[in-house]
Order: C-alpha cells, then sequence, then structure tokens
C-alpha cells in the first residue's frame, strides 16, 4: 500500500504519507501520522475535519495567517517533555516563551470561523500569559546554550547575580589597567596577562625580555618562548575573580533549576497548548493539499454501499509524467461485492486496487479525496494483500509468507471491510495457485459477505460471476497494434482473455532472441487442440515433429499450458510445415489477383496430395 514509505527505498517522499504532511511542525507531523494509523471510525468525527478543512480550504487568507503563526511555533510537546525531565536548556526556555507568546493570536484568528472543530479547539487554548510574563522577566533574548556559560538572566532579576556581575566586570576592568601598569613600571611593551584554568592569572613575557623582569615577580611556568610569573597582588585579585564566577555560575543554575520547577506545575496546559496547535497543523496540512489539487469532500452513503466516480491514486498522480486516467468503482451489499479485475501486466490492476483502499483511508482520517465524487460507508478494516515477498531468515518461502497473510485476512475479516487480493495463488503450481483462488474467493463471499477487490491472471475464475451472485468481472482495456499494445487504463465490466505477458517482457527489454522465442511457443500452445479423451497435457510423443514442445506435464504437480491433441495423425508432419512456412513467406501486397489464385491453387493441390499419401499409408 506504501503508506508510510515506498517498498523499495524505504522513502516517506513517495508514500501517502509524504505527499499528505504540509505540516509546519514536529508535533504537527507526528500527529498526522497517527491520523494516518488510526482512521476514525464515528461519522460525526469525520464530518468535523472535512467541515474545518473545507472552511480553510475557501478561505486562503486563513489558512496563509495560521501557516505563518505555526512556522514560528516550537515543539510544545518536547518542551514539555524536557522540562519535566530536567534536560531544558536557557534557548528551550527562549523557544516556550516564543511558542506561548502566539497562542492569543491563534484565538483572535479563530474567533471568527464557522466549522465547529475550529471553534472547539479555539476555546482549548489555555491561558498562559502569566508564565509568558516570568519568562520575558527572567530570561535573556541571547541566552546561551549551556547552563554552564552563564549570562542566563537579565538584569534585575535577582539583585545577587547584578552584584556578582559587577564584580566580574570590574575585576576584568582592573586587570587591564594593572597590565598597562605594568608594562609602564618594567618598560617590557609585549607584557601582556593571560588565564588558564590550570595556572589562573598570569604575566606572559617573553625570553628577550627576562633581564627585565622586576624582583617581586615569582616564576610560575616555563615555556619555549616564554615565561609565566604571578605577583601577591594578582594573586589576590585572581582568588576575587574566580569565586565571583563560580559563586555566580552555581547561583544562576539554582535559580534556573527554581524556575524550571515552576514551570513543571503547568505541564498539562503546554500539553493541551500543545495538542491544540498539532491538530490545527494536521487540519491545515489537509485543507493546503485538497486546495492545490482539487481534492473534493466525500459523503456518507446509506446500505453499505461504496460508490467512486473518477477516484485518482493521490500519489502515482503526482509522480507520473504520463496523464493519470480516473476510473470509478461501486460495492453493494448483495450484488456487487467482490470485483475480479483481470487485465494484462502493467496495465495498472495493482495502482487501481491500492488507489481505492487509500481513497477510503483518507477519507476515514478527515481528508479530501482525489475523485469526481465520493460516497461510501466507512469500513473497519482495510486488508491488502499485494506484492510478492519472502521471509528468508524465518525459512518461509514466498509462499508461504502469501498464505499466512491471506490466512490473517480472513481470520479477522468482517462483513463491513475491504478485502485487497492481488493475484493469489502465483507462487505455486497453476493447479494449486488456482484452486486456492477460487476457494478463497467462495469464501468470501459465502461465508464473510465482505467487500473485495480481487485482481488475477488466472482467466477461469472470472466464470464464477455465473454462479455466484455477488461477483463482477471487470477488466483494464488495451489497444492492439500489430505487435504493440497500448495500455488505455481504463477500468470495463467484463473479463481479459490474454495477459499480454511477452508484450510486457518486449517492453521491459528483454533480448530480442528470447522474445522471439517465446512467441513462437505461446503460439504454438494457444492453437494446438486438446485431448478429447482426458483431462491432462499431452505427452512428448504426441508432438513428433513440434520443435516448441515443452514437457511441463514432467514437472510433477505443475499444470501444463500446451493443449493436447486429439491424436497423433493430426500432428503436422514436414511437408505440411513446408506448406505454412511457404504461406508466411509469401507477399501478398505485391502480388496481382491471378497470381494469388494460381498460388493458392497450386497449394491446395500439394495439401490434398499429402492428405491422400497419409490415407493410403494407414491402410
Amino acid at each position: 500500500m506504501e503508506i508510510f514509505e515506498t517498498i523499495r527505498s524505504r522513502e516517506k517522499k513517495n508514500a501517502l504519507l509524504g505527499l499528505l504532511d504540509r505540516t509546519n511542525t514536529a508535533m504537527g507531523a507526528r500527529l498526522l501520522r497517527k491520523w494516518l494509523e488510526k482512521p476514525l471510525l464515528e461519522r460525526e468525527s469525520m464530518e468535523l475535519r472535512w467541515e474545518t478543512v473545507g472552511e480553510l480550504k475557501e478561505k486562503q487568507l486563513l489558512k496563509d495567517d495560521l501557516a505563518g503563526i505555526l512556522k514560528q511555533s516550537y515543539d510544545l510537546e518536547r518542551l514539555s517533555g524536557r522540562i519535566n525531565m530536567g534536560l531544558v536548556n536557557p534557548r528551550d526556555m527562549l523557544a516556550l516563551k516564543k511558542t506561548l507568546v502566539l497562542l492569543p493570536q491563534i484565538t483572535l484568528l479563530l474567533e471568527d470561523c464557522q466549522a465547529r472543530l475550529l471553534q472547539q479547539l479555539s476555546k482549548q487554548i489555555p491561558d498562559l500569559s502569566q508564565l509568558v510574563k516570568e519568562l520575558d522577566a527572567a530570561i535573556k533574548d541571547d541566552a546561551p546554550f549551556s547552563l554552564k556559560e552563564g549570562g542566563i538572566f537579565k538584569e534585575g532579576y535577582c539583585n545577587e547575580i547584578d552584584e556578582l556581575r559587577q564584580v566580574s566586570q570590574n575585576s576584568k576592568l582592573w586587570l587591564l589597567e594593572m597590565e598597562k601598569k605594568e608594562k609602564e613600571r618594567t618598560g617590557i611593551k609585549s607584557l601582556k596577562i593571560g588565564f588558564n584554568k590550570v595556572f589562573g592569572y598570569y604575566f606572559e613575557i617573553t625570553k628577550a625580555n627576562l633581564e627585565l623582569v622586576p624582583a617581586d615577580y615569582r616564576r610560575k611556568q616555563t615555556l619555549v618562548n616564554c615565561e609565566r610569573f604571578f605577583t601577591e597582588e594578582l594573586k589576590e585579585k585572581e582568588f576575587l575573580i574566580l569565586n565571583a564566577e563560580e559563586k555566580l555560575a552555581q547561583l544562576e543554575y539554582e535559580l534556573f533549576e527554581k524556575l524550571r520547577l515552576n514551570i513543571v506545575q503547568y505541564t498539562i496546559l503546554l500539553q493541551t497548548a500543545g495538542h491544540v496547535l498539532a491538530n490545527l497543523d494536521c487540519l491545515f496540512s489537509l485543507a493546503d493539499l485538497a486546495s492545490a489539487y482539487g481534492y473534493i469532500k466525500p459523503r456518507f452513503s446509506s446500505d453499505n454501499i461504496i460508490s467512486i466516480t473518477g477516484g485518482r491514486h493521490p500519489v502515482v498522480e503526482r509522480v507520473q509524467e504520463e496523464l493519470f486516467i480516473p476510473n470509478d468503482v461501486f460495492w453493494d451489499g448483495d450484488k456487487q461485492r467482490i470485483l475480479i479485475i483481470t487485465g494484462p501486466n502493467m496495465a495498472g490492476k495493482s495502482t487501481y486496487c491500492r488507489s481505492i483502499a487509500l481513497l477510503l483511508l483518507m477519507a476515514q482520517m478527515g481528508s479530501f479525496v482525489p475523485a469526481e465524487d465520493m460516497s461510501f460507508s466507512p469500513v473497519e478494516h482495510i486488508f491488502a494483500r499485494v506484492g510478492a515477498s519472502d521471509d528468508l531468515s524465518s525459512g518461509r518461502s514466498t509462499f508461504m509468507v502469501e498464505m499466512e497473510e491471506t490466512a490473517s485476512i480472513l481470520r479477522d475479516a468482517t462483513p463491513h471491510s475491504l478485502v485487497i487480493l492481488d493475484e493469489i495463488g502465483r507462487g505455486t503450481s497453476t493447479y494449486d495457485g488456482m484452486s486456492l483462488a477460487q476457494a478463497i474467493l467462495e469464501y468470501l463471499h459465502n461465508d464473510l459477505q465482505t467487500k473485495v477487490l480481487f485482481s488475477t491472471h488466472y482467466h477461469e475464475l472470472t466464470a464464477l460471476e455465473d454462479r455466484l451472485p455477488g461477483i463482477k468481472n471487470f477488466t483494464v482495456s488495451v489497444k492492439e497494434k500489430g505487435e504493440e499494445i497500448i495500455f488505455l487504463r481504463q477500468i470495463v465490466p467484463g473479463k481479459a482473455d490474454k495477459s499480454y505477458g511477452v508484450n510486457v517482457a518486449r517492453l521491459a527489454g528483454l533480448p530480442f532472441k528470447i522474445i522471439h522465442r517465446a512467441s513462437q511457443v505461446l503460439e504454438n500452445l494457444e492453437t494446438t487442440a486438446l485431448k478429447k479423451d482426458g483431462n491432462y497435457p499431452a505427452a512428448e510423443n504426441d508432438f513428433p515433429n513440434n520443435p516448441l514442445f515443452l514437457n511441463i506435464q514432467s514437472f510433477e504437480g505443475q499444470l501444463s499450458f500446451l493443449p493436447a491433441l486429439q491424436n497423433k495423425n493430426d500432428a503436422l508432419n514436414k511437408k505440411e510445415l513446408k506448406v505454412l512456412q511457404e504461406i508466411k513467406e509469401l507477399n501478398v501486397v505485391n502480388i496481382t489477383p491471378l497470381e494469388a489464385l494460381n498460388i493458392l491453387f497450386s497449394l491446395q493441390s500439394r495439401l490434398l496430395s499429402i492428405e491422400k499419401s497419409l490415407k493410403e499409408k494407414e491402410r
């Protein structure tokens, strides 16, 4: 189904979620995924979302203003969690304040909205103005990321912090004045005061000026190009500065922790605000999508009917270059419950089945849908068995995985489910696969009485339409042009008589030699008659002169696709094959009618002569 990620690349981009997700916040993106994971069953809840999406779609200015506010907001849900776990930093506090400041703007924006859900969300927005005031008074606008860096709180928020900052700032000025004074006293122009965490403050003097060092300087460290000294005055000042900075850092940390514990009391209100913003973001995303691509509002139907007119696959129509062909579908609870879809490979059977399921999923999550019209009764489950995969690590083959998944579907499906089965039985022999497919269809029809889309290449299954009243046959129309086929992508009532596998192989780029050989074999299989007296395929000795014979029967349990002959004498001999070859090589375009009659007379005479000769041999 590729709802959350694509099967091959495991990417969100070309999956349904990637299309729907136009959210502006992380919390909105998470909630949208939950909406897809758990679509609605209650009609009232769906109506509320559709109503809101419709209003936002129609009011472009409202939608754009809402998006502008949401883009400025941060993840309140995550911020609330970090605050409660003690993992918050000063920048998180600033993000919290910036987001809470937006809440009154959203309330004002939604004031005149008519959609009931928008009115409900507007009333749920909590009043957090007091918390905004506290944060605005406390945290500096340029607060650092780390608590250890200090400089978190605004001036005037705490007198003790202001005093310690004053000491620290004055001390730095004193160090600059001391450096200037010592340069004048010693005459060392390159003298400078430095600091590191190991040795503290020091005078750094190059070795070229060591003879000018005063007697009251004490050596602290020797380096390659310089030496470092200190004085008693510098040591005393160092103690004051470091003590003040250490005490300031500790005091700011304690005050920040006190502020965090105070915000913890607002947890429920913060989560409520986050919930409102996430819901608004999801609704905006659905409305923006509907506005961009012309989606329509679904409707509810009665009597368990699902009717879609002009339905399109939401993802495929956006990524493929060619024009997407829309299709219809109709289910009722009685005469049309199971749709058997036949048609060529690559004609669009799987895309059609998936698109119907995705439209139902979108409608029940509250979205508009890509269709001309849609009315439906909500389904309880959507079961899909599409594609082929194995589980080598568990020792399960492709067919085993297919049967396990099908068994799970049959256990859980109800009359209010939608079941999609794509080419069930293809992983085993033809007899087994066709038998299982028919039995599964009969069980779905008679026992479960659920809605089903069943795509298959077992054209024999279409005969069930005459036996079971709830089954209808549909096929994907194609147009043949010589050896080429054109996929029209249109689902129409009826059944297909062939799958055009060789044509598709040609499109896929298989070598010409293989395509040519496959065409010969296919032609032989399609033109050879069945045996009169048996249900099994012909043996190899039935085709003594046929180089195209495939002894498929020799593989145990496998159905031969080669029709049996009525008797051995029906096989063409070499002379007859030569006549056929001459007919194939005739250039009928460039011969006159008289020449054509002469050639026909000659060929007929030769065939009659061959027939006469064979009869004489039989006598």
